[in-house]
């Protein structure tokens, strides 16, 4: 006769690491794409980086749209149907995605192929329901670094091979992407327990699906409406970095894939320790609430360094800093999922990833039109770091509204 020795705490460990390692895989076929793809919409708009910023700009915006409609659906799903099975769906989605970009004749047939992507993105969401599904409030903003570090790992290794690929030929690292997400389906598939037991699903619905009625979950939760719109600064101001930084340091510094993938591997390394190790140290120290000031203070300078910066060997500062911004990533979680009961994980990420698809769509297009204005001919003043700074102050605005509306919060999530 055998027994089962699992506790409730050592199933939810062993649930997080898979669920950790599917992200990983996950991640590193996005972070594989990354020097790639401006460059190769550089390259199908025939070599001019202020019109191919525009385009850049107009092809996220569909990205986003689609995530937008799709990210509530996603979040509503993996409420009624479980965690599992979202994860696979999207991983084998986003491998379709990557196929289609690489077949792309065109511009508007690869604009098409990243609306597949937008439609299949809710890896990210379902990951963090996921982690509130196994941890208790007091403990969450730890996992939520650790599953950060997950997406930092993803993104210290894609750029390097993406970039490394990309040099050989920049359709190349799409294909790549496609096998990582397909075998990212089949890791899941075998390995991955689901969180949500049946007792805590509940019935799908359309209505709260819709992506427009999704807002009304901030309206029947009043109690994260501020957090949200301190996290939907910070979500609008880092969409200037998948816009504009790989043709900014194009234009900039002259870099191709390679030099580009090289530096989006040290962005996530940086990452990766942040989340991965001073996240816990930083919480346990001081408390969700100082963390999370001191990281929209350091994501705010690291931004102001990348738009600064002229001299590429200062460039690691800008990373420091940078990378603490992750600080402020996970304590909000930590706060936003601790003031939501169980039963609706899954619709609170499917709500905030609705909120965040919303800068997608709109943050892009403002922020490649900034850039494409402040490198043109008919640009009076000169400042090709300018959508740098301006998500740099969003970010700041962004301290200053969190310094009132955590006010009485608690410096630390009890149990």
């Amino acid at each position: 006769m055998t027994m089962n020795n699992e506790t409730p705490t050592s199933k939810s460990q062993i649930g997080f690491i898979f669920v950790f390692l599917t992200v990983t895989l996950d991640m590193l076929s996005i972070g594989i794409i990354i020097p790639v793809l401006p460059n190769l919409i550089n390259q199908m708009n025939g070599g001019n980086i202020a019109s191919a910023s525009i385009a850049q700009g107009w092809i996220a915006m569909t990205w986003a749209i689609a995530q937008f409609i799709f990210m509530p659906i996603i979040g509503a799903a993996s409420d009624a149907y479980g965690r599992k099975n979202i994860f696979l769906l999207s991983n084998i989605g986003q491998a379709v995605a990557y196929v289609l970009s690489a077949l792309a004749p065109s511009l508007l047939l690869l604009a098409c192929a990243r609306i597949v992507a937008g439609v299949m993105s809710g890896s990210v969401s379902t990951a963090y329901a996921y982690v509130a599904d196994t941890t208790e409030p007091a403990k969450r903003a730890v996992k939520m670094g650790q599953l950060g570090a997950a997406f930092g790992l993803g993104f210290v290794l894609g750029p390097g091979i993406g970039g490394w690929l990309g040099d050989i030929d920049l359709r190349l690292p799409l294909w790549f992407s496609a096998i990582i997400s397909t075998c990212a389906f089949f890791f899941g598939l075998v390995f991955l327990r689901e969180s949500l037991p049946l007792e805590k699903r509940v019935k799908f619905s359309w209505t709260r699906a819709n992506p427009i009625s999704t807002f009304s979950f901030f309206k029947t939760n009043p109690q994260i409406i501020g957090l949200a719109a301190i996290k939907y600064l910070n979500d609008f101001a880092h969409t200037a970095l998948p816009a504009t930084f790989i043709l900014y340091a194009l234009y900039r510094f002259n870099w191709g894939p390679k030099e580009s993938g090289l530096l989006m591997m040290s962005v996530g390394a940086a990452g990766v320790i942040v989340q991965g190790s001073l996240v816990k140290r930083i919480v346990k120290a001081f408390g969700e609430k100082l963390a999370l000031l001191f990281g929209l203070i350091c994501g705010g300078l690291g931004f102001v360094g990348y738009a600064i910066v002229s001299d590429v060997k200062y460039i690691i500062f800008a990373i420091l800093f940078a990378s603490l911004w992750g600080v402020y990533g996970a304590s909000m979680q930590a706060f936003l999922t601790s003031k939501i009961s169980p039963h609706e994980q899954g619709r609170l990420q499917g709500a905030l990833g609705s909120l965040t698809a919303t800068t997608g769509i709109f943050g892009p297009l403002l922020f490649t039109h900034i850039f494409a204005f402040s490198i043109s001919d008919n640009s009076g003043v000169h400042v090709p770091g300018a959508s740098l700074y301006v998500s740099a102050l969003l970010i700041f605005l962004s301290l200053g509204l969190a310094v009132f509306v955590t006010k009485k919060y608690p410096s630390r999530i009890e149990h």
